[in-house]
């Protein structure tokens, strides 16, 4: 079992194997796409009720990592390549992406990335979705 931050304790993801090139999925691979791309969109869905001025970044990968693990699933970005602190990646205004969750709060006109990468029926899934929080200006729009 692998820790995060805060001590919660999260299965650690198998071994992947080398990618196959050209990728050629059979379809128990497949299936596992869909379901971790559908449940990267419940994630994202149930993250969206949060994402409000006030939430810091790491209160939104609390979120993540909560929900994602107790569904029996792995944020694959936790602990990437023995380094990543965060289970998500969160990137606030003019960070273009991978930014590291932390306790900024986010604030009225802000826009938030969030990246979340699942591994779950022996597949990767990666959803990226953009949120404004409260009143964005029409230019940001």
């Amino acid at each position: 079992m692998g820790q995060d931050q805060g001590g919660a304790p999260q299965a650690e993801p198998p071994k992947v194997e080398p990618r196959r090139d050209p990728l050629l999925l059979n379809e128990l691979e497949r299936n596992g796409m869909r379901n971790a791309g559908a449940f990267n969109a419940q994630l994202t869905d149930e993250v969206r009720k949060f994402v409000k001025p006030g939430i810091t970044t790491k209160q939104i990968d609390d979120l993540v990592r909560e929900y994602t693990v107790s569904h029996g699933h792995i944020c694959a970005t936790l602990n990437y390549r023995g380094n990543y602190p965060a289970s998500c990646c969160t990137s606030v205004n003019d960070v273009i992406c991978h930014g590291i969750p932390d306790d900024r709060a986010l604030v009225d006109g802000d826009i938030v990335n969030l990246d979340v990468t699942i591994f779950l029926d022996g597949v990767h899934g990666d959803t990226n979705a953009t949120f404004a929080v409260g009143e964005v200006d029409d230019q940001s729009r």
